[in-house]
């Protein structure tokens, strides 16, 4: 989901509304969140949810931020980039905190 959307030609800032979804999700799920996940948690949803809303930011400062400064594809590569490393190394901060080991039990 996120591959498509970050490599894409020319996304717009509302189709990176589709991918803060997918990193929602892998937000939730982690059994402790960081402060660095909680700092990429809020700019994505600021990015994607606030900026883009013509009432609560005025476009022009909506197109310098996302046309000067690439805020929207930066947030979103740093965070796409932390699921996939999460993903392939099993890192502990997405395990659960009890080993497989320590969940067996013995039955004799």
């Amino acid at each position: 989901m996120g591959y498509i959307i970050l490599f894409s030609d020319c996304p717009e800032t509302h189709t990176y509304i589709i991918s803060l979804a997918g990193y929602l999700m892998a937000y939730w799920l982690l059994p402790k969140r960081e402060w660095y996940d909680k700092t990429l948690f809020w700019l994505l949803f600021v990015n994607f949810c606030i900026l883009p809303t013509d009432v609560l930011c005025p476009p022009k400062v909506h197109t310098f931020i996302h046309d000067t400064f690439w805020l929207d594809v930066y947030a979103y590569t740093v965070c796409w980039m932390m699921i996939i490393y999460r993903g392939i190394t099993g890192s502990p901060a997405t395990m659960s905190e009890e080993s497989p080991e320590r969940l067996q039990t013995n039955s004799i």
